[in-house]
């Protein structure tokens, strides 16, 4: 059984070293087969050669690097992209989702669970205002997109390989992977954990970004800005220009740098620049999945 962990990154050089120092230790008790896969999403800390330093010294940790700042979802689309785990986990690198959790997460796996969810009960080192306005979010995301989607879930998610093999055949511009694992209905459990502090540094998700994530969710997910066009002329305009933007079918993202990542993913809507010189690109085409085949009951991973 080989385990695949996702990591985005953007500007966390100050943590990573936590990182490497625990996540290793954690999936060498859950397997001898593993990758981690860190995504670097247009750094400007040096976050990336901290990466490559640790990946020139184990060939289990890779380095995707974007060419500039693609989004954290874009980021994590990457890494199930290059994914070749039976087993993925989507996590942040910050330690704020803790590696301890992947164990019992995996437990649910062999139960026969396809998602695996990690649920916040509460949350050290954050203000009462950001407190609440991710509250307000999650309240929005169930009111506006999708009911299904859980309280309190973020993207610390294990996956079974159909799982992955499933989101990754979402291929539009603007998305929003809770959503997308909402829609799909597969075969999810919860499991609730307390999010500890900050190993290092600062938080890339002010709530600034939280506004901007919701309105990416409620835009590329649900047709509500188009019914209530008479009432928000200027939202409809933005709303209007993302659907622009999606009939351009322009690539998800741009790879510029890879490290222990032996060739480019066979995915729609990518686009990797030969590592060697930066001046090969390697496109990969658009193209239509058919329906995605999924098995009628879940498979068990041992």
């Amino acid at each position: 059984m080989k385990i695949t962990v996702v990591s985005p990154v953007y500007n966390e050089c100050e943590v990573l070293p936590y990182l490497f120092d625990a996540l290793p230790k954690v999936l060498a008790k859950l397997s001898d087969n593993y990758e981690i896969i860190l995504v670097n999403d247009g750094s400007t800390d040096g976050s990336d050669q901290v990466i490559r330093q640790r990946a020139e010294l184990d060939s289990r940790i890779k380095l995707v690097s974007f060419s500039r700042n693609f989004g954290q979802q874009a980021a994590i689309t990457a890494g199930l992209d290059c994914a070749s785990g039976d087993i993925i986990v989507v996590m942040d690198c910050d330690m704020q989702d803790p590696p301890e959790m992947l164990a019992p997460m995996l437990d649910k796996i062999h139960e026969g669970y396809d998602v695996v969810s990690c649920r916040r009960t509460g949350r050290d080192g954050e203000s009462i205002f950001k407190r609440w306005s991710s509250t307000a979010f999650y309240q929005v995301m169930r009111l506006g997109i999708d009911k299904r989607i859980p309280a309190e879930v973020g993207d610390f998610r294990m996956y079974t390989r159909r799982a992955a093999d499933a989101l990754c055949a979402f291929r539009e511009q603007h998305r929003f992977m809770r959503g997308v694992v909402a829609w799909l209905g597969l075969k999810e459990a919860i499991l609730p954990f307390h999010r500890p502090a900050r190993a290092a540094g600062q938080t890339k998700y002010p709530v600034s970004k939280l506004i901007k994530l919701a309105w990416t969710a409620i835009s590329s997910s649900s047709p509500v800005p188009l019914k209530a066009s008479s009432y928000l002329g200027a939202t409809l305009g933005d709303y209007v220009g993302r659907v622009f933007e999606e009939s351009k079918h322009r690539p998800l993202y741009v790879v510029s740098e890879v490290c222990n990542v032996d060739q480019s993913p066979d995915q729609p809507r990518a686009l990797w620049l030969d590592a060697t010189d930066g001046t090969s690109p390697i496109r990969i085409e658009p193209r239509v999945y058919g329906p995605i085949a999924l098995p009628s009951s879940p498979r068990k991973v041992g």
